[in-house]
């Protein structure tokens, strides 16, 4: 092997893609208009820290258990709350 180490090219490393986000930057989780449909996403590149606890949370929406007590803020649902609209509003949040 010592004949080959000096040889070997050197590692390739590249980071990068589309990085999902919502405008206030929080993730959706939780049930579509659509009856049955679901979704996790907009992790906004943070998917390998936040995917387990994502999915834990998702799958709660999904067989209808326990969620935890901020699971509607992280819902699509959100966006049809016209007080949240009006706070991100006032934050200067990127439009809707």
């Amino acid at each position: 092997m010592a004949a080959y180490w000096a040889k070997l090219p050197p590692p390739i490393v590249h980071y990068g893609g589309y990085y999902v986000k919502t405008p206030e930057n929080l993730p959706l989780i939780g049930p579509l208009a659509v009856p049955g449909a679901f979704m996790m996403g907009a992790l906004a590149g943070y998917g390998t820290m936040a995917g387990c606890a994502a999915g834990e949370l998702c799958a709660a929406w999904v067989a209808d258990g326990a969620r935890p007590a901020y699971a509607q803020a992280l819902s699509p649902a959100r966006y049809a709350d016209g007080d949240y609209l009006a706070q991100l509003g006032a934050l200067n949040v990127e439009e809707l």
